[in-house]
């Protein structure tokens, strides 16, 4: 019993001092400065005598990441291999984690090794943490998880949370096939009062969802084919489900988002290049070029993206110019579409 009170001591200082150090700037991350410091040798020292403990674990991994510590990785591959421990205490140190940005890491590392059982304690973060990256984050984990119980908490946040909520709400709902959740994407799909953005993840998400057989898929299909070819209808409702229909491969939208490659309107014009670089047309060439060499970053980027999966050859010159792009996430897109072009060319 005495042996217990003291490892449950040291444990108790270490998460004070770890706390403390969240309110203080640290002096050098190399020396660990103190208070962060004295909590890593506390912790080190009671790792060394009980190495599988998985309080001290976590403890100790949350030290390291805030210090900058090269150990952080080891740690990850040391928790790796005890999930079963780790699962146990991950959702109640989440909670108790003062910092929102670190209850994010924690929840997608969490997620590594989550199964269905832990649903319940990631739907409560989902319902009840105030951060939107860590709603989010747990979100993520419960679509990864394909956690059925996730589905109600997830479409209650669509009609009046803020706009980055029901995007991600949107986003997570895409592993669930379900007419349920078809119907609630739709209504974001075509609802003109919906932010863009929000509406352009729930055709995503439908895309994604009509690629499995589950039933209403042909219904759902057919609802969208209806609301491309109703030609009274919004363009910009019109265009989200003709990239909807591209994804999965279908070329029924690909005239309307040729017309609409050149918009002054860059959230329409960045639509219709997706959808174009789905559809893979070569007419399309000379728009997304045109994008990804004068347009505004997220344009560059859906181009490069586009490029890639137009696959002709033809658009090599700009995006080896998209090389020097000022934006790292363009230069990412565009050298990895060089490198599908040119597959594409060896593969014949």
């Amino acid at each position: 019993m005495l042996v217990l009170c003291a490892c449950d001591s040291e444990l108790q200082q270490a998460e004070k001092l770890y706390r403390q150090s969240q309110t203080l700037p640290l002096k050098n991350a190399e020396t660990l400065a103190d208070p962060l410091g004295e909590a890593i040798k506390i912790l080190e020292g009671y790792s060394a005598r009980n190495p599988d403990d998985p309080r001290a674990t976590l403890l100790l991994w949350r030290c390291y990441l805030q210090a900058g510590h090269p150990r952080a990785k080891a740690m990850c591959d040391h928790m790796h291999r005890m999930p079963e421990k780790m699962r146990r205490v991950f959702p109640k140190a989440i909670r108790r984690e003062p910092n929102a940005s670190m209850r994010e890491q924690m929840i997608y590392f969490f997620g590594e090794m989550a199964t269905t059982q832990e649903a319940d304690a990631l739907i409560a973060i989902l319902e009840k943490d105030a951060s939107t990256n860590v709603q989010r984050a747990a979100a993520d984990v419960l679509a990864r998880i394909n956690a059925p119980q996730a589905i109600p908490p997830l479409l209650r946040k669509l009609p009046q949370a803020p706009p980055a909520v029901r995007l991600y709400a949107c986003r997570a709902l895409s592993s669930f096939p379900q007419p349920v959740v078809t119907n609630a994407l739709m209504s974001r799909l075509v609802d003109n009062q919906e932010t863009p953005e929000v509406r352009q993840q729930a055709a995503l998400s439908l895309a994604q969802i009509c690629r499995q057989e589950f039933n209403g898929r042909t219904a759902l299909l057919q609802q969208l084919e209806q609301l491309l070819q109703n030609e009274t209808g919004p363009t910009l409702t019109r265009l989200l489900v003709a990239s909807t229909l591209a994804a999965l491969g279908q070329t029924l939208g690909y005239d309307l988002a040729l017309n609409c490659a050149a918009s002054a309107d860059p959230f329409m014009r960045g639509v219709a290049i997706i959808t174009l670089g789905y559809i893979g047309d070569y007419r399309a060439l000379p728009y997304l070029t045109e994008a990804l060499e004068n347009g505004n970053k997220a344009l560059r980027l859906l181009a490069a993206e586009a490029l890639g999966r137009l696959g002709n050859a033809k658009g090599l010159p700009s995006l080896y110019k998209a090389l020097d792009d000022p934006s790292e996430a363009v230069r990412t897109a565009a050298n990895q579409s060089i490198s599908k072009i040119k597959a594409q060319g060896r593969n014949g």
